[in-house]
C-alpha cells in the first residue's frame, strides 16, 4: 500500500516535466536535455531525429540510436531502393551517424563491427554471417642460423663485432681467448652463420652450435676449447690405402686425421668446415684406378743360332728378325739394350714360333698378367735345382739335401701416363745352374737389369742384352776302357765346349678401360 503512493507521485512529476518542457524556451529545454538523454528515458522514448535515414541524389545521411539492426538496414534499404534479404541469425543493435554515403558504403561501415557482412547476388544484398577466419599460424622465429644481419664495421675489434651481431640476432655468441684482431666488414641481410663465416675466416678461427649458443675459437688441436669446437666423423675408403691418402693431404690437415690400415678408414676430428674440406679433398683421390694388362715373352737365344740367321751378336739380331728398321727405335745402356716396336704383339710371337722352330730361340715364360696402375706386378718362373753335401765331423759324416731356386722372375711397375701412354719401371730377372759335379758345390748364373721406359699404349718394349757364357767339359770314348788310368789316353777322348745366350724379353702393355 505505500508503494502507491510513490508510483504516483513519480508520474506526477514526469507529467509536469514535459508540460514544463514543451512551454518552456530553447534554453530552459536544454538545461532539462540531460534528463531526456538518460538511459531510463531512452529505454522508452526515441527522439526522431535519433532514427533517421534520409537520401539525397544516391547519397544517404543516416542518424541511427540503439536500433535493432534488421529495422536499420530495412530503412536503408527502402530509402537507396535497394532489395534486401537478412538470414534469420542477424540480431542486434546499430548505432551509427553517417552523412553522404552510398548503400554500399553504409553497409560496410554498420555491419563492420559485427559478425556480419554483405554479398551481392545480381541486384540483391544478401546479409549473412561473416565466414569463420581460418586461423593462422603463429608467425615463427627464425632460427639462429638464418637471422639476417646488418651492419657495418670498420677496424674493429673482432670481438666487439661478435658482441653486436649476437644483440642484433638474439643469440650468445662466446668467443675463446684465442679470438683476437680486427676486422672490416659490410653485412647487409646476411645470414647469422653466413656472416660468422665472412668474420671469422680471415683470422683462420672456426664456430660451432652449442644447442642454445655459438661458440668461436681457433680450430687447433691444441687450444683447449678444441674438444667443444670439434667433432669426430670416419671416412670409409674403397679404392686407395689409408695411409698413402694420409701422406697425400696437406700438412695443414694432417693433425685433424688418423688412419686405419686395418679397417682401411681415417679417422678425422675437426671443426664442420675442416670435416666438409678433408672430406672433399679425400674424394679426390679416393677413386677407382685403372687397370693395365701386361704381357710378356722371355726367350734365350744362342749365339750359334743368331749367328746362322745372318744377325750379328746381341741387339742387332732383333730388328734383322722382329720388326723392319723403320719400325724399331733402340738405346743402349751398359750392358743392356733397350728399344720398342710397333708391330703387334701376335706378329711378335708368331716370329719366334718360327725361329723356335728352327732351333734359333727357346721361350722361356709367355705370362700375361693385370694390374692397378701405380702398383707392382711380378712374374716368377722358378724351378728348384737339388743337390747333396757332405756334413758333419770326419768320425761321423752325413750327407744332406740342399735346394736351390733359380729361374725367370720379371717384376714391373706401371704407371699411366697422360691418356695413352705407359711409364714402366721393369727389373728382369733370369738364373740357372750352369756346374755341377759329383764333387763339387752347384754354381749359379744370375742376370738381372733394372730400367724405367716410356711406350705408348699397346707397344711392344724390347729388352735384350743379358748374356751368359755356358763352357761345357765333353768326355767320350769306348766304354769301360775310358776308364782305365792310363789305358783311358788311348781309348777316350776330352772337347770343351763353349755356349753363349742372351736373354730377350717382349713386353706389352695395354691399358683396360
Amino acid at each position: 500500500m505505500k508503494a502507491w503512493p510513490i508510483f504516483l507521485l513519480v508520474c506526477l512529476s514526469s507529467f509536469l516535466t514535459q508540460i514544463a518542457f514543451e512551454g518552456a524556451t530553447s534554453q530552459e529545454r536544454e538545461e532539462l536535455d540531460p534528463f531526456r538523454k538518460s538511459i531510463e528515458y531512452r529505454e522508452i522514448q526515441r527522439l526522431p531525429e535519433e532514427q533517421k535515414v534520409e537520401r539525397s541524389d544516391d547519397r544517404l545521411n543516416i542518424s541511427l540510436y540503439r536500433i535493432d539492426i534488421r529495422k536499420a538496414l530495412h530503412m536503408m534499404a527502402t530509402q537507396a531502393g535497394a532489395i534486401i534479404a537478412i538470414d534469420d541469425v542477424v540480431t542486434g543493435e546499430v548505432t551509427i551517424e553517417l552523412e553522404d554515403v552510398s548503400f554500399d558504403e553504409a553497409l560496410d561501415r554498420i555491419l563492420a563491427d559485427t559478425d556480419y557482412t554483405f554479398r551481392k547476388v545480381e541486384n540483391i544484398y544478401l546479409i549473412v554471417p561473416k565466414p569463420p577466419e581460418i586461423a593462422m599460424p603463429p608467425e615463427k622465429l627464425l632460427p639462429p642460423r638464418e637471422r639476417p644481419i646488418t651492419n657495418v664495421f670498420v677496424d674493429t675489434n673482432i670481438r666487439e663485432i661478435l658482441r653486436t651481431i649476437a644483440a642484433q640476432a638474439e643469440v650468445n655468441i662466446i668467443a675463446d681467448e684465442t679470438v683476437e684482431g680486427y676486422v672490416t666488414v659490410d653485412l647487409k641481410d646476411v645470414p647469422l652463420e653466413k656472416a660468422l663465416e665472412m668474420l671469422l675466416a680471415p683470422g683462420g678461427y672456426a664456430y660451432v652450435w652449442r644447442e642454445d649458443y655459438y661458440l668461436v675459437g681457433s680450430p687447433s688441436p691444441l687450444n683447449p676449447a678444441f674438444q667443444k669446437l670439434s667433432k669426430t666423423e670416419e671416412i670409409k675408403l674403397s679404392h686407395v690405402e689409408a695411409g698413402s691418402v694420409l701422406r697425400l693431404l696437406s700438412e695443414f690437415f694432417r693433425p685433424y686425421v688418423k688412419a686405419d690400415s686395418e679397417r682401411n678408414v681415417l679417422l678425422v676430428s675437426g671443426p664442420p668446415e675442416v670435416i666438409a674440406r678433408i672430406r672433399e679433398d679425400v674424394e679426390k683421390v679416393d677413386r677407382a684406378p685403372r687397370q693395365i694388362m701386361i704381357e710378356a715373352v722371355v726367350t734365350e737365344v744362342t749365339k750359334e743360332s743368331g749367328s746362322d740367321f745372318g744377325a750379328d751378336w746381341g741387339w742387332n739380331w732383333v730388328p734383322a728378325e722382329i720388326a723392319p728398321g723403320e719400325q724399331i727405335h733402340g738405346i743402349g745402356l751398359t750392358g743392356l739394350e733397350v728399344g720398342y716396336t710397333s708391330r703387334v704383339a701376335g706378329e711378335i710371337f708368331a716370329t719366334l714360333r718360327a725361329l723356335v722352330r728352327d732351333g734359333k730361340a727357346e721361350i722361356k715364360a709367355t705370362p700375361k698378367i693385370f694390374t692397378l696402375d701405380g702398383k707392382e706386378a711380378e712374374i716368377n718362373v722358378d724351378r728348384e735345382e737339388y743337390y747333396v753335401i757332405l756334413s758333419g765331423p770326419p768320425e761321423s759324416p752325413y750327407y744332406r739335401l740342399e735346394t736351390i731356386s733359380v729361374g725367370i722372375g720379371l717384376k714391373i711397375l706401371p704407371r699411366i701416363a697422360g691418356e695413352d701412354e705407359v711409364v714402366m719401371s721393369i727389373a728382369p730377372r733370369i738364373s740357372d745352374v750352369i756346374q755341377r759335379g759329383e764333387a763339387e758345390f752347384p754354381v749359379v748364373s744370375r742376370r738381372e737389369v733394372q730400367t724405367t721406359v716410356r711406350i705408348r699404349n699397346g707397344q711392344t718394349l724390347v729388352v735384350g742384352g743379358l748374356l751368359r757364357t755356358v763352357r761345357r767339359d765333353l768326355i767320350s770314348g769306348v766304354p769301360f776302357l775310358r776308364k782305365i788310368p792310363i789305358i783311358d789316353l788311348f781309348f777316350s777322348r776330352k772337347s770343351t765346349f763353349e755356349e753363349q745366350t742372351e736373354l730377350v724379353i717382349f713386353i706389352t702393355p695395354r691399358i683396360v678401360d
